[in-house]
């Protein structure tokens, strides 16, 4: 599967599914796109919520109220939760139990661990579903990452990968972006394009993850999102590991 995000009524929908469903929304409203793909894609994987499924959520980017991707997840019902970042500051882990007894009545709603996403040291085929939302952009050797995604993955389990997009590409002057907090080392930001994309599909079909439903990558239409003066808009894609 792959999708772009086409324009704000796209946003919308998502928004306005996922309080139907009673679910959390996202800080910054273009994401929860992912949010309502997330909720798409685990309604009809196969996946039972009371099974215990195990979830990852590599590059979780902890911020002041903890992890929101791993938030959304336990409050559609998974409880066998890790997020794992490079940089896990101690307020982090006190924003996330806060955040988690105000919403949850629970102070550990999930495990966020120090550590990176190319070595999570997690065991190999225990994991049901990998998150990367916003991550790859970041300067992720996306090689290295969608080998440990393979590895760690059991067979036939799923991989959420979205990133910034625009299919003709985008010459944009931001050197780099941080993630966390004014603290976080600045990181790279780079904007896929739709050649970058393929090679992404290719990259990770090398390493044993397939499209879980082939496709090719869609036309963009708006330029949804805006951060740091550039516009651009999201895609995501949907990988499974070979049986």
């Amino acid at each position: 599967m792959i999708k772009v995000l086409q324009d704000w009524n796209e946003v919308g929908t998502a928004i306005t599914a996922l309080r139907m469903a009673g679910l959390p929304l996202h800080s910054d409203p273009p994401k929860c796109w992912d949010f309502y793909n997330l909720q798409e894609l685990l309604r009809s994987s196969g996946l039972i919520i009371d099974s215990g499924a195990s979830l990852v959520d590599l590059g979780c980017g902890p911020s002041r109220a903890g992890c929101a991707t791993l938030h959304f997840l336990y409050a559609a019902g998974f409880r066998t939760l890790v997020g794992i970042d490079l940089h896990v500051p101690i307020y982090a882990r006190i924003g996330a139990a806060l955040e988690g007894m105000i919403r949850f009545r629970n102070p550990w709603p999930y495990r966020i661990v120090q550590g990176d996403l190319a070595n999570t040291r997690l065991n190999a085929g225990s994991v049901d579903v990998v998150t990367l939302v916003s991550v790859i952009e970041h300067g992720v050797d996306v090689d290295s990452a969608f080998q440990e995604v393979a590895r760690i993955l059991r067979p036939g389990g799923i991989a959420y990968v979205s990133t910034d997009y625009w299919e003709a590409g985008i010459v944009q002057a931001v050197d780099s972006a941080r993630s966390g907090s004014r603290t976080s080392p600045s990181l790279p930001w780079k904007i896929f394009d739709r050649a970058q994309i393929e090679e992404l599909v290719a990259t990770a079909a090398r390493n044993g993850l397939s499209l879980a439903q082939e496709a090719s990558v869609p036309r963009c239409k708006d330029k949804v999102v805006y951060w740091k003066g550039v516009q651009y808009t999201f895609i995501a894609l949907v990988f499974r590991k070979s049986i």
